[in-house]
């Protein structure tokens, strides 16, 4: 990731020596749309609701904070 006051260079967890599997802080593609809402100023843990006012939320995921911080 890239811009939006990520720290450059930043490294996030580790994975096994053949690269297939995570070791440590797993992210889906779920918290990399909450990042980037938040980055965004839209709250990620906001709900929306359709036409017919069903409530819908902006994401299930949560920032990935350590992108701001390593």
């Amino acid at each position: 990731m890239a811009g939006a006051g990520v720290t450059r260079g930043a490294i996030l967890g580790a994975s096994d020596r053949m690269a297939a599997y995570p070791l440590s802080d797993r992210y889906g593609p779920w918290d990399v749309i909450a990042t980037i809402l938040a980055a965004l100023g839209i709250e990620p843990k906001a709900t929306y609701k359709d036409q017919l006012g069903q409530p819908y939320p902006a994401s299930i995921g949560a920032p990935i904070a350590r992108l701001y911080h390593a």
